[in-house]
């Protein structure tokens, strides 16, 4: 049957197709897939397998600025995201096939650093058999709205940001450390798939709080502590919040070796 997949970059004639299985697979809500489909994604970057007439899986390539190195080099970015397989063809090796091609893909569009952060511990290996490493760390957890409540920790004021803003005080705070940069439209693209949440700057950090799978996640915290979560807090109520902050366990891959690398966003 492997003999039988075409791989292929993807054409505007595909987009129906590939809307159809994005809402098979990942069940997002209409708001998030219309996002994708109408304001970010362009469709021929992604690459696609085909089997007969049939869409068999899927991955696309989202531009979100530069990747910049510790000494402050950086490098077109790309990352590597939805990669899907219907599931009447899975099991055939479709999501390598794919993910391959998307590497291909990156080069021939001139993107140095292809990211990517997977959404199991399980896929770390799937794509370590594809070309990529691990290359970015992050600390995620949890904390109570109760445990905030009881915080003796000022509660500093908090600014909704432009994408420009926001920007401006994350490349500040990440000096020095290997990050991806993430461009105003990526930013833009992030405020609007919160669902309500946003960017925003605390004292001399920044945040950006994300409602958009009925909980509130602290997608980014930088430069700023539990003062800001009890800011955030007290803007978003909620029993419990997860936060996510540079450090810690790995978190995202990319198909370059790079340690200790930060990555942030992962627009899902």
């Amino acid at each position: 049957m492997r003999e039988n997949i075409l791989i292929r970059e993807a054409r505007l004639r595909d987009a129906p197709g590939l809307r159809r299985l994005w809402q098979r697979v990942f069940n997002d809500p209409d708001e998030v897939v219309g996002a994708f489909f109408e304001v970010y994604i362009d469709v021929r970057l992604c690459v696609l397998a085909q089997i007969g007439a049939r869409l068999a899986a899927m991955g696309f390539l989202l531009p979100v600025g530069e990747f910049v190195h510790a000494g402050g080099r950086a490098e077109p970015c790309a990352m590597i995201y939805a990669v899907a397989s219907d599931p009447e063809f899975r099991g055939l090796g479709c999501a390598s096939l794919v993910t391959r091609g998307l590497l291909s893909a990156a080069k021939k569009h001139g993107f140095g650093v292809v990211a990517l952060c997977p959404v199991s511990e399980a896929l770390f290996d799937f794509y370590a058999k594809n070309g990529l490493c691990e290359a970015f760390y992050c600390r995620e957890y949890t904390v109570s709205a109760t445990e905030l409540k009881n915080a003796r920790t000022p509660m500093p004021a908090i600014k909704r940001a432009t994408p420009e803003e926001y920007l401006a005080r994350r490349e500040a705070i990440l000096r020095g450390t290997p990050h991806i940069a993430f461009d105003r439209r990526a930013l833009a693209f992030q405020e609007r798939l919160s669902l309500g949440g946003g960017l925003f700057l605390i004292e001399d950090g920044c945040a950006a709080a994300d409602l958009s799978r009925g909980r509130v996640c602290v997608a980014e915290l930088l430069g700023a502590g539990e003062g800001a979560l009890r800011a955030i807090a007290d803007a978003f109520p909620a029993e419990e919040y997860t936060v996510r902050e540079p450090g810690g366990t790995r978190f995202g891959m990319a198909n370059i070796r790079q340690d200790g690398g930060y990555m942030g966003f992962t627009f899902g």
